[in-house]
């Protein structure tokens, strides 16, 4: 079975990239449900239901984790819950919108048909928050310890405290130093707009159509070295569009990191992709 995936994941996967590096995306307690077990408030479960779906894919950002086909199923419950708050007029600041854009971005699994409403929305609901007056922060936490086991981030470190006001405080519980990082959400939501508008396009208007990498030739070694040229291109244009400043301050080993970070991850894929469908071969017959 051939099995593909688009440049336009690699470059939502760059997006991911830069949310680790700067929103430490990799610091989320472990969520497993797509959705919160018990009541919230709709700022609250909005920014649960945001972790959870950056929680399904950090296997984009840490070659670690595994892939799991459970993300499209979980996709489709939180796009459905975001989409009650949205119809409900619920959605009142401007991280409200980003946390529901985001899921909307993502939109309801690979399975479904015609998805381009969601991306539209994704797209509006940015606009509304740039062409907002008030800007407002995000705050997120990573302990000096995560940091330093992480070897990805660590290789960022210079960068990271480079680029961010950082301040730091030490947790009574654990006796580790705590990383807190304030960022301004017109940032994130500028860089988000970009990615959803340019996988619009090339999605539903068929401009620049995203050429694609065949997994199943992972396994050859001509092949590979085809893919990283690949890679590296893709991540390198990524970066100088959406993050000039980012793509100024990398070395090139840094760009070499990143570049086989992402080719591991596409061995990752192709690795859970192949287990899932041992587990669950009904799923995959040709009807």
């Amino acid at each position: 079975m051939k099995i593909n995936i688009s440049f336009t994941l690699l470059m939502a996967l760059m997006s991911l990239y830069t949310l680790s590096i700067f929103g430490f995306a990799n610091s989320i307690d472990k969520l497993n449900p797509p959705l919160p077990g018990q009541k919230l408030d709709i700022s609250a479960e909005l920014k649960y239901i945001y972790l959870s779906d950056q929680k399904d894919r950090e296997f984009l950002i840490d070659s670690s984790k595994k892939y799991s086909s459970l993300m499209d199923v979980n996709d489709s419950i939180r796009l459905t819950r975001v989409t009650e708050i949205d119809k409900g007029g619920l959605l009142q600041s401007q991280t409200d919108k980003y946390f529901a854009a985001f899921i909307y971005h993502h939109k309801g699994g690979s399975k479904m048909t015609d998805d381009s409403v969601y991306s539209q929305r994704a797209i509006s609901l940015c606009n509304e928050i740039l062409i907002s007056a008030q800007d407002e922060f995000l705050k997120d936490t990573i302990s000096l310890k995560e940091l330093n086991q992480n070897s990805l981030l660590k290789s960022f470190q210079e960068l990271v405290f480079k680029t961010l006001k950082i301040d730091t405080v030490i947790s009574n519980q654990s006796y580790d130093t705590l990383l807190i990082v304030n960022y301004k959400l017109s940032q994130e939501v500028e860089s988000l707009k970009r990615l959803a508008e340019s996988e619009f396009k090339s999605k539903y208007q068929n401009e620049n159509p995203t050429k694609s990498i065949n997994l199943n030739e992972l396994d050859n070694p001509e092949s590979l070295s085809k893919i990283r040229e690949h890679l590296r291109k893709n991540i390198i244009e990524s970066l100088e569009k959406k993050s000039p400043l980012v793509y100024k301050l990398l070395s090139e080993e840094q760009i070499n990191e990143l570049v086989e970070e992402s080719l591991q991850n596409l061995i990752n894929i192709k690795k859970g992709v192949i287990e899932e469908m041992k587990n669950n071969p009904e799923k995959y017959k040709v009807k």
